[in-house]
């Protein structure tokens, strides 16, 4: 038996089914389009400390869209300099001075990367390479707009 609607009129199978999915993809595609990228932030990294310091800094790159690893940024004793854009959100840091201290400490890290000991700015690899070395590094969230963080 065909199944019929209020007006007596064959109803076909599956067109209720196909408009409902079509009205949920066509909505979740619209949410996709009008969700805000997230935004960037300006980040400045400063040493306030007495030593000389070298930073490490992994982050979303904004230009890319990739994680990135980039290191040595070197600041002398209470020098602050801007490092660059950052993805809004999060971003790891990883800091050495030339008497052996180190920012994380190990207890404080939420995670490790492979850092070479050459300066570098690269996508970041799934793998150590040859000469990388795996260190301890922070995570930190910040905001749109300006964020300034001080080793200390």
């Amino acid at each position: 038996m065909i199944p019929v609607n209020r007006r007596g009129m064959p109803m076909r199978r599956g067109i209720l089914t196909q408009s409902v999915l079509g009205a949920a993809s066509l909505f979740a595609g619209l949410t996709l389009v009008t969700q805000p990228a997230l935004a960037d932030t300006d980040l400045v990294l400063c040493n306030k400390t007495s030593n000389n310091i070298e930073i490490a800094v992994a982050f979303m790159n904004p230009k890319t869209g990739a994680w990135t690893m980039s290191a040595w940024h070197k600041r002398a004793a209470g020098e602050c300099k801007p490092f660059d854009k950052v993805k809004t959100g999060l971003f790891y840091y990883h800091a050495k001075n030339e008497k052996g201290a180190v920012w994380p400490a190990k207890a404080e890290a939420d995670r490790s990367y492979c850092v070479p000991n050459a300066a570098v700015n690269r996508d970041m690899a799934t793998a150590c390479a040859t000469g990388d070395v795996n260190r301890p590094f922070k995570g930190l969230k910040v905001q749109t707009g300006k964020f300034t963080f001080n080793f200390t």
